[in-house]
């Protein structure tokens, strides 16, 4: 997982570092034991065994304690049959759900959610009444303003533009469900975080509405229905669709898959929003950065209006300065790996 939240270099060069250097330390990381390994040889050595090393550990701690998976549906997202001899790729949920990430966010399908992406938030801006072109905008809480407002746009281009009229409050739930998600990862019992797990269930309950509607209109299953559109208005991009076919074609509970369904959503949106924001905050306050970066993206714009051309705006190398210097200043991304055998070295 990765969070944008704040810089991740205060516990790293500020604690370890200054404590104990480039040494491997055991730390706890919500409940679970894990080994910190600082950049440097230590890593290298680390990837040099790869072929003993699995990230099956981490999305287990993730699926089960933040998002909710039950138990009954743990052996079908690790895979335990597939131990024990030969089983049917696609009746594999690491190998079917990697096969549709893959397929699925490239070329034409991706194309088609981003396009609904920017189609949708354009019109929230044309919307905005408090949005003047020719002045300057004072707004209370840009950053409120800004994550419910790309929320909304995601949550469409990726399930549809009935998702938010099944569930209303859903922006709502989203941001307060990504709030207590520290507790949940800490294991801590229901009753002693109700609000967390409260949080938490009103939007797995979403995205079993979500389901539901959906399962009620097509036919998941059928090679030549809905999995093969791009985007519709009812269910949103093929990706979703491939996801409620995989889910019933592996076994998993409704309850399961929208669980899996929740997770895949906070990944899209609960750290690129708030790396957008601090991509934003960087351009406004630095006025010779802010004047350079319009200079660049003007050229990209369609003439009076809020379309653009996306291929020259995103091929522009300030833009992409800005966005790559985000990802190392603003964004931690631990990379977890777990031994499948006893006597790693």
């Amino acid at each position: 997982m990765a969070k944008a939240h704040e810089s991740p270099r205060g516990f790293r060069t500020g604690f370890h570092t200054s404590k104990f250097g480039k040494v491997p330390l055991r730390i706890f990381v919500g409940a679970e034991p894990m080994y910190f390994i600082p950049h440097g040889q230590p890593i290298i050595e680390l990837f040099k065994a790869s072929r003993h090393l699995t990230t099956k550990s981490l999305g287990v701690m993730t699926v089960r304690d933040a998002f909710g998976l039950p138990e009954s549906d743990m052996p079908i997202y690790v895979d335990e049959d597939s131990q024990f001899g030969h089983v049917d790729p696609l009746k594999r949920f690491d190998f079917v759900q990697h096969r549709d990430l893959h397929a699925l966010l490239t070329g034409g399908p991706l194309n088609s959610m981003t396009a609904k992406f920017v189609e949708v938030y354009s019109d929230i801006i044309e919307k905005d009444t408090r949005l003047n072109e020719d002045d300057w905008t004072e707004v209370d809480d840009l950053y409120e303003w800004l994550k419910n407002n790309l929320l909304r746009a995601a949550i469409t281009a990726l399930c549809g533009d009935k998702f938010l009229e099944i569930s209303p409050n859903f922006l709502e739930d989203f941001w307060l469900f990504d709030y207590h998600l520290p507790s949940l990862f800490k294991r801590m019992p229901r009753w002693l975080v109700p609000k967390s797990y409260a949080a938490r269930d009103k939007c797995v309950e979403s995205m079993l509405r979500y389901h539901e509607y959906g399962n009620q209109l097509f036919d998941f299953t059928d090679e030549d229905g809905v999995v093969k559109k791009d985007w519709t208005s009812e269910f949103g991009t093929r990706l979703m669709s491939a996801r409620q076919k995989m889910f019933q074609s592996v076994g998993m509970t409704p309850r399961g898959g929208a669980a899996l369904d929740l997770g895949l959503m906070w990944a899209v949106n609960a750290n690129a929003i708030p790396a957008g924001m601090w991509i934003l905050l960087d351009i406004l306050l630095d006025k010779d950065l802010k004047d350079r970066v319009m200079a660049e993206m003007q050229p990209s714009f369609i003439d009076k209006s809020l379309s653009f051309e996306i291929d020259k705006l995103c091929s522009g190398p300030l833009i992409n300065s800005i966005y790559l210097e985000t990802l190392r200043l603003r964004v931690a991304s631990p990379v977890g790996r777990t031994s499948i055998i006893s006597n790693l070295k």
